[in-house]
């Protein structure tokens, strides 16, 4: 028999035998996992959930800085981003806190637990309670509350959502606020800068005795006018953009998410191309504004083309940054096309204000060849016109902001107040217990195969054929065999076996096990006698030299003091030492005791010994010690016919099999075959 594992897949009857053989595991494993399930369920607090929901309304704009208001940019606009910003206001720190004030949570807890508690402490515990959760494809959102007590649960939520109405109507209020005192700040600069130029204007003209200018200064003061005009927006538009960017910016790094990188939007060829073409149509206007009115046909049809140009650049962005982000945060990917299309603003906003330099840097050369005094009437009539424009501008806004900070409301109102839960929704009784269940029988499952994976121990027939390719199995003792008959039949069925599956005759046959315990003396006075019975003349050796037991067997009870030892040693005839049993079974003993098995099996005469018995039986049948105790055991590999192998499932372990299987093949002997003992006792 060779050594080496099959290449077996796991069959049903694999998956059968495994369980069959395992299965009290499996069934502790899954009882135990299904009491502590139970006793969870019976211990466990129950907790109450209250829901409340708001309809929050994004449509509004607050907290915009004055370059916004200017330009009447909102921002990032409504949009789903808004409603995750409401949500991380409703369980801010700030609006938790409002609520453990008005209800008066920290005594009601401090009674409720007996211990101090710290206010701090208590938010964040709170927190920790607190979901708020966007309704899929809405503008309604939930906050949900869970706590030991009913009632208290739904007074929690229903305050969050009262204390966050209060608090985003104040934070509204406060941004519109802002504004305004920002504007009423700037408009009396604003103002003294007018009061000062028309001073020095009518000073200058009074000092000059000058009331007019020449045609052309009054025409370059109206080109100027109109650039200025368009400079100015652009720089406050600018402004405007970079702080869009910076909110986005900080925005996207909350949601902690890489998700694309601006090289994806600026490496893009179309979206270089498009940014390009609304470069130079932003040029191509700049030029025909200076010989066009605004309303002539030649500027509306490069308007157009720049609407259309803006428009495409807009959806090849979003395009780009839906093919990366596909799937993934849709909050995350709104607000990247915005930074998107903010990004794309700015260069366009650049580009445009590098052309009207270079258009303004034309009428400055032309304004230094007009005569001095009217270079200096130009200018600060120019600059008395920027200053009109940004007044009118801030005047306008003041009065829009001021009109939206005096009828300011919340974002959100209320859908539907929570009510006190009738039924706790932790521990669920049902589901808690099937869910302990089914995790109790993948337990079990996995218990079981784990043990099987690693268990040392040869449980049957099956792991020996798996241990070792062509391994024959001989016989297999079963443990009901009680009876002397059943015995006897078994090893006669075994005799014939080895009779039946040796090449050739095997006379001589040695008994061994890797350790002791594992029934192979038990075995070899059975095989003996089995023989015996079958007419052939047979003799049992004890060679167990180390912890001989033969002489010890209830059939054969006798003495010892003349055995192989004596005879080997002492150069004895084979004859004097024969022991003639009553039922024609003869018997050598292991002999008298010495300290040295091995002087035995190292002593040349051994040879000789065993051949001269096979010489006057028709088998001989050897008691060993155990190979992995006494390696003198595989000196008889040469000697005798083969070795029968006795493995006791449960006991016998995989890798001794092994070991000693491949031993005796390496030291030139032949393993007949494989006795399997399941008797409980032999």
């Amino acid at each position: 028999m060779s050594t080496g594992k099959k290449s077996q897949e796991l069959t049903l009857k694999d998956i059968i035998t495994i369980f069959k053989r395992r299965v009290n595991i499996f069934f502790i494993v899954l009882v135990i996992t299904v009491v502590i399930t139970a006793v969870y369920i019976f211990i466990a607090k129950p907790v109450y959930s209250a829901t409340a929901r708001l309809r929050i309304s994004t449509s509004q704009s607050s907290g915009i800085s004055l370059s916004q208001s200017l330009l009447g940019i909102a921002g990032l606009g409504g949009s789903s981003a808004d409603i995750t910003t409401e949500i991380e206001i409703m369980k801010s720190r700030t609006n938790v806190g409002r609520v453990i004030d008005k209800l008066n949570l920290i005594d009601f807890f401090q009674k409720r637990s007996g211990k101090t508690i710290n206010r701090e402490d208590l938010i964040s515990s709170l927190q920790d309670s607190i979901q708020v959760k966007p309704v899929e494809n809405s503008n309604i959102v939930d906050i949900v509350v869970e706590d030991l007590d009913p009632e208290l649960s739904a007074k929690i939520a229903n305050e969050l959502a009262n204390s966050y109405i209060e608090l985003s109507a104040e934070i509204e209020k406060q941004g519109y606020s802002s504004s305004r005192e920002t504007l009423e700040k700037q408009l009396p600069i604003v103002q003294k800068n007018l009061d000062d130029l028309d001073t020095r204007i009518r000073d200058f003209k009074e000092k000059n005795n000058i009331f007019s200018v020449s045609e052309q200064a009054n025409l370059l003061l109206e080109r100027f006018s109109d650039y200025d005009t368009q400079y100015t927006n652009l720089q406050l538009e600018l402004e405007g953009v970079k702080l869009s960017l910076k909110s986005l910016d900080e925005q996207l790094k909350a949601l902690q998410k890489d998700i694309v990188s601006s090289e994806n939007i600026t490496s893009n060829p179309v979206i270089s191309s498009l940014r390009e073409r609304i470069t130079d149509l932003n040029i191509q206007l700049s030029a025909l504004l200076e010989t066009y009115s605004e309303d002539s046909t030649q500027v509306q049809n490069v308007r157009k083309q720049l609407s259309e140009a803006q428009s495409l650049l807009s959806k090849e962005v979003e395009k780009v940054i839906s093919s990366k982000t596909m799937g993934l945060d849709p909050v995350y990917t709104e607000l990247y096309i915005k930074k998107a299309d903010n990004e794309s603003r700015y260069q366009i906003i650049q580009a445009t204000l590098s052309s009207l330099e270079i258009i303004r840097k034309k009428y400055d050369d032309i304004l230094k060849s007009l005569p001095t005094i009217e270079q200096e009437l130009v200018s600060l009539e120019r600059n008395r016109k920027v200053q009109e424009a940004i007044y009118v501008a801030l005047l306008q806004k003041l009065g829009e902001i001021s009109l939206n900070e005096s009828s300011v409301s919340s974002k959100a109102t209320i859908f539907e107040l929570a009510e006190k839960p009738l039924r706790p929704t932790k521990p669920n009784k049902k589901l808690t217990l099937a869910v302990g269940s089914v995790l109790g029988v993948f337990l079990g499952i996995l218990t079981v195969f784990v043990n099987e994976v690693t268990d040392k121990k040869i449980r049957g027939s099956e792991d020996i054929t798996q241990l070792i390719n062509e391994a024959n199995i001989l016989a297999e003792i079963k443990d009901k065999e009680g009876a002397s008959k059943d015995i006897s039949e078994t090893f006669i069925a075994l005799s014939t076996n080895l009779n039946l599956n040796s090449e050739r005759l095997s006379k001589m046959i040695c008994v061994s096990s890797s350790r002791e315990g594992e029934g192979k003396t038990f075995v070899a006075f059975n095989l003996a006698k089995a023989y015996s019975m079958a007419g052939y003349k047979t003799l049992l050796v004890d060679l167990n030299l180390r912890n001989p037991s033969i002489h010890k067997l209830p059939n054969i009870a006798v003495q010892r003091d003349l055995g192989v030892s004596d005879a080997i040693l002492e150069n004895m005839d084979p004859e004097i030492i024969i022991r003639n049993l009553p039922d024609g079974l003869d018997v050598i003993t292991s002999g008298s005791k010495i300290d040295n098995s091995v002087l035995v099996f190292n002593n040349p005469r051994i040879t000789e010994f065993l051949k001269s018995l096979a010489n006057k039986y028709d088998r001989v049948i050897v008691d060993t010690a155990p190979i992995n105790g006494a390696l003198e055991t595989l000196l008889l590999a040469k000697i005798v016919d083969g070795f029968v192998l006795v493995v006791k499932p449960n006991e016998s372990l995989k890798l001794d099999l092994v070991r000693i299987n491949h031993q005796i093949v390496t030291s030139g002997g032949t393993v007949l075959g494989i006795i399997v003992n399941n008797k409980s006792k032999s």
